[in-house]
């Protein structure tokens, strides 16, 4: 029986962790599942680990046992802060319940050595500059989410897949026809939203914008919009995003980094026109420009204007542009194909 560790659930279920952990487990019902949340910070590390057996498979990672479960290992981790403490107590207890297979995504490199029971895989989120550590090699294999730098790590490690994240295909579309742009994300200060809504402010605002999420920024970024008067709005935090997607005509992200955004995926399959920054990594792995968006160069204020003016403009483009979307996410990024690679990967 295969056995899977799986790393860095987010808090609220915002990364790509959370759903293939879910995907993968009921596909292979592990006997055991040991689910890593594993942050740089005291305040994030509760709760730390998860052991889940197939009795409550059909239940994860929602499932109120795990109150319970957690207690057994707990404890070692939430006092083991330092990064060698960590490391060690991971292997230790990978060792302690035979798990079989390590897939970390924590932002550090847990590895300072090969192991030689463990089948390691290293879950990469960022890009090469921002995330390089000599201690990959001791990874079995490692796992980009984007092609677009595959060719720098390549350079450094042999042992390479492309998988990305992926989104359930939500089997609707947007009609185009609503007046409204659209941002999904945290609202912080990587996601470029300030510089997102000074070029909003002079773009013609035939559409209303409107930034679904919440986040650190968002008295500063909701003083701007009341300051200048504009034609935007903030939901806050919200589960229901589809509706956004589906009542919106345009995407707009303008971040100044990225992995593989969901946000991105998500407004593919709904089939969304997408204008964002060509910025490492992610919008080029999900617009083809002037196809079924804009990409446009990081901190063009300009063309990013033009773009938007120019969607917003003419709803025949955003059909056109639309149609390709949902086109690109049903090629590359549906779940059963992504799937797919991950259990071609872990040999299942």
């Amino acid at each position: 029986m295969l056995l899977i560790q799986l790393a860095k659930l987010s808090l609220l279920l915002e990364s790509g962790g959370g759903g293939l952990a879910y995907k993968l487990t009921r596909i292979l019902k592990p006997q055991k599942l040991l689910y890593l949340k594993n942050y740089p910070t005291k305040n994030y590390i509760y709760p730390s680990l998860y052991l889940l057996t197939s009795k409550i498979l059909s239940k994860l990672p929602f499932c109120s046992k795990l109150a319970r479960l957690v207690k057994t290992h707990k404890d070692d981790l939430d006092t083991a802060l330092e990064q060698d403490m960590r490391r060690d107590k991971i292997i230790s207890i990978c060792e302690h319940e035979n798990i079989d297979v390590l897939i970390d995504s924590y932002w550090e490199s847990l590895l300072k050595k090969t192991q030689k029971k463990l089948f390691t895989i290293k879950c990469i989120h960022g890009h090469f500059e921002l995330l390089y550590h000599s201690n990959m090699k001791n990874y079995d294999t490692l796992v980009l989410l984007t092609y677009h730098e595959y060719e720098q790590w390549n350079k450094h490690l042999k042992y390479i897949k492309v998988i990305p994240n992926f989104a359930k295909d939500p089997k609707t579309i947007s009609t185009y026809e609503s007046k409204n742009l659209i941002f999904v994300g945290r609202l912080t200060q990587q996601k470029g939203i300030l510089r997102l809504l000074e070029a909003f402010s002079k773009t013609k605002q035939g559409f209303h914008l409107t930034l679904v999420g919440d986040g650190e920024q968002k008295e500063e970024l909701q003083n701007f919009i009341t300051q200048n008067s504009l034609n935007a709005s903030i939901t806050g935090y919200t589960q229901n995003t589809g509706y956004y997607y589906k009542n919106s005509s345009i995407f707009v992200m303008t971040s100044f980094f990225e992995g593989l955004p969901m946000v991105l995926l998500e407004a593919l399959s709904y089939g969304l026109p997408i204008i964002a920054y060509d910025v490492p990594t992610g919008p080029r792995d999900c617009i083809e420009d002037s196809k079924n968006g804009f990409l446009i160069k990081n901190g063009d204020e300009a063309s990013l204007i033009k773009a938007i003016d120019k969607l917003s403009s003419y709803i025949a483009l955003r059909r056109a542009f639309g149609a390709r979307s949902k086109e690109i996410f049903l090629e590359r990024f549906e779940e059963s194909k992504i799937l797919k690679l991950w259990l071609e990967l872990l040999g299942a």
